[in-house]
């Protein structure tokens, strides 16, 4: 039913059309600044007094043929522009000594007290003791009930490697 109606008025708004341009009367279509309905009876001339109040500016004609492609001009950069300079490449890091590599195996204590650490340096057995060159360049400065202290001296840093406490119930 609806479509009917959307039809039936569509084909009056053609028929309407179409005799309105039969009789030579100017016709109104679309949607302007300003458009006169059909049946008004203005004159032509009371038209163009009402278009005349209307403040436009003038259309200028063309510069260039807007259907045209145009090629873009490279953009020149300012004068104030300095040329930049190259920064200096960032320093290179402090080399670094290598891993210690040791875990803790054991303590020894010697007949005369003195204090030996066993330590795994991957699948060798080392017994650090003060003084004792290792393989990976570190030296064993101290060792104590806490830590064995290294130093590596290529380049002069120290390392430090925690010992577990004692146990409590051994004695010998």
């Amino acid at each position: 039913m609806r479509g009917r109606y959307v039809l039936l008025v569509f084909a009056a708004v053609i028929a309407g059309l179409y005799v309105r341009m039969g009789t030579g009367a100017p016709v109104a279509m679309g949607r302007g600044p300003f458009v006169l309905p059909l049946n008004t009876g203005v004159t032509t001339t009371a038209t163009a007094e009402i278009l005349s109040e209307i403040n436009r500016p003038a259309i200028e004609s063309a510069k260039r043929d807007p259907f045209m492609a145009v090629q873009a001009i490279p953009a020149q950069p300012p004068a104030s522009v300095q040329k930049m300079t190259a920064l200096p490449p960032p320093p290179e890091p402090a080399p670094a000594p290598p891993p210690v590599g040791l875990t803790f195996v054991g303590r020894l204590v010697g007949p005369e007290g003195d204090l030996s650490i066993m330590a795994n340096n991957g699948n060798e057995t080392l017994t650090l003791r003060p003084g004792q060159a290792l393989p990976n360049g570190y030296r064993v400065d101290a060792v104590n009930d806490q830590a064995v202290l290294l130093s590596y001296p290529p380049l002069n840093t120290t390392a430090r490697l925690d010992l577990p406490s004692a146990p409590q119930w051994e004695t010998r």
